[in-house]
Parts: structure tokens; sequence; C-alpha cells
């Protein structure tokens, strides 16, 4: 069964790939960041993950990306989120 999983801090080096990888498994993959910087933003978004800024309650809740995205995600929330700490 494919997941919802959520990436904060998916601009970096190592949750970027790895956001991708599940992406190319079929999940669906969302992520958020405090700031966007090529390469890896422009890594991500070439693969299909969009990327949102800050860090939100919203970005954890489906209704945004059924909006934003006309998307019909069933699950309200994530079924998985991937935390990468920053300074």
């Amino acid at each position: 069964m494919k997941k919802w999983i959520h990436f904060t801090g998916i601009a970096g080096v190592a949750t970027g790939q790895l956001a991708v990888e599940y992406k190319n498994n079929g999940h669906f993959v969302t992520g958020s960041d405090k700031g966007l910087f090529p390469p890896m933003s422009d890594y991500i978004q070439n693969n299909g993950i969009n990327i949102e800024l800050g860090y939100k309650e919203k970005h954890l809740q489906s209704e945004y990306y059924n909006n934003k995205y006309n998307l019909k995600l069933k699950s309200k929330h994530p079924d998985f989120i991937v935390a990468q700490g920053a300074k």
C-alpha cells in the first residue's frame, strides 16, 4: 500500500534524495523547508515534488494539498513524517 510521506527539511542533500526515492517507488511525497537553494531544490522539483516554504501546520493537512494542487488525498495527515534537524 502506498503512503503519504512528508519531509521537513526536504532540501537537504540526504533528505532530498530520500524523498525522490520514495516518490519513484510510488508514494505521495510532500515536503517543507525554511529555504530553497539549487541544486537540491531544482532536483526535488524536477522529480515532481512540490516544496512548501516554512514549517506550518497546514503542510501536514490533506485539505491544503487537495485545494492547492487539486488532489484527492483520503488521509487527513501524512502516514509518515521524516524530520530533518536544522539550525
